[in-house]
């Protein structure tokens, strides 16, 4: 059989904090993480598929012996190791180091994986200490410790990762997986991985892991999963191709970080936000706003009925140059002005002109508008309509003005006396 990569995906191991590098059955360098490329200086290019002893320094018979303890005793390995660095230093480092085996799904021996503790101790090079000389329960020796394959080492990530073979089916679950949805990878082995999610869902997942099988990745999926308790936790995933040593696609894998509460906080700041676009659009009363330039960003219902503009035709354009007669601009500027300045300015009498180029009288609010940093980006106008009640008291000034001077040019004596004669 083809032989499976141990590492899954490169970017399993890398979300490991821990060094960690995986060898194949012969001892070849599978996958090495970002971690231990950053400690040993060799980027994962410089050293898979080259034999792991190469990258050890003075330890290699330990190395062997560990190698060979896990693919025959069938157990797990402690032992110290010391890797070639390519940075220019003169001190050594040693790493306590776990060997693990790594067992393809159907139990077959396909490699190990190797986890070097994050806790090193930093010898000199003329006074290190030979690994080969340390025997078992030595306090820097090595030890067989009870056999458990790189699942547990995988599983100790703080992210979710399920491995899918071929046919959709469940291979590998980890503990966050676990932790997050409830299930047992007991209970999730074996099973189609639609059956852990929401029913919306599935058929869109579904073409995204048959995107994955034909050599195509997916990154930044929002995927609802089904817990036990059948609630619904929002996990953002990367579906990624899985591959074995020959380049063939073996399955896919879903790595995957549990944004549940952050996608909770969206959705309700999303529908809070349209609750208030529909409050605004559809309000009795005008309410349009501009950017700090004047640029019309806001316009509800009631503006585009006031003056004959939609929000299309409206939006972008200047509100002063577009709105206003020209020897009322000034004063109008200041307004916008003050507002820009956090001022607030109560019951300003603005003329606007419609669309057809009738005039309308509105009383103004103004108010600055502010983003989460709390920084002034334009204004907001909140405006009445008193078109109607501006023409009627101007009616009734024209008509005591007619009144007064019909009764001062009468052709005969008028005149009043108060309350008290």
């Amino acid at each position: 059989m083809a032989l499976e990569r141990i590492g899954i995906e490169s970017s399993v191991f890398d979300s490991i904090a821990s060094p960690i590098f995986a060898v194949d059955r012969l001892g070849n360098v599978t996958d090495w993480n970002e971690t231990l490329a950053d400690l040993s200086g060799f980027a994962s290019l410089d050293v898979v598929r080259r034999p792991a002893e190469l990258m050890l320094d003075g330890c290699v018979d330990t190395w062997r012996e560990a190698l060979q303890t896990v693919q025959r005793a069938k157990r797990s390995f402690r032992c110290m190791l010391r890797l070639y660095s390519n940075q220019s230093v003169s001190t050594s480092t040693w790493y306590a180091a776990r060997i693990s085996r790594y067992n393809s799904s159907e139990g077959i021996l396909i490699g190990a994986v190797c986890m070097l503790d994050e806790e090193t101790q930093t010898f000199d090079m003329g006074k290190h200490i030979h690994v080969q000389d340390l025997r078992p329960n030595a306090t820097k020796g090595y030890e067989p410790i009870p056999d458990c394959d790189s699942r547990e080492l995988l599983g100790g990530t703080n992210i979710l990762i399920i491995k899918i073979d071929k046919h959709g089916r469940v291979d590998l679950w980890n503990k966050v997986s676990t932790e997050i949805t409830g299930v047992t990878e007991r209970d999730a082995r074996g099973e189609n991985i639609s059956v852990f999610l929401t029913e919306s869902s599935r058929k869109a997942f579904s073409d995204v892991v048959d995107k994955a099988l034909s050599g195509e990745a997916c990154a930044n999926y929002q995927l609802e999963f089904l817990t036990k308790d059948g609630c619904i936790r929002y996990l953002l995933a990367s579906v990624t191709p899985r591959t074995d040593l020959d380049g063939s696609i073996a399955g896919c894998l879903v790595i995957a970080q549990d944004v549940t509460e952050t996608a909770i906080r969206e959705r309700t700041v999303t529908a809070t936000a349209l609750e208030l676009r529909n409050l605004i659009d559809t309000a009795n009363v005008a309410i349009f706003g501009v950017d700090c330039d004047g640029y019309i960003n806001e316009w509800n219902d009631t503006m585009a009925n006031t003056c004959g503009f939609t929000g299309d035709e409206a939006f972008h354009k200047s509100f002063v140059h577009t709105f206003i007669a020209q020897d009322l601009r000034p004063a109008f500027e200041v307004v916008l002005e003050i507002a820009l300045q956090g001022k607030f300015t109560k019951n300003y009498e603005a003329e606007i002109l419609t669309k057809l180029g009738e005039i309308r009288y509105l009383l103004l609010n103004t108010t600055a508008r502010r983003n989460s940093e709390n920084e002034i980006i334009g204004v907001v106008l909140i405006a009445q309509d008193v078109t109607e009640e501006y023409k009627h008291d101007r009616a009734v000034a024209a008509m005591a003005s007619e009144l007064r001077q019909l009764i001062d040019t009468a052709n005969a004596p008028i005149f009043g006396i108060d309350c008290e004669g």
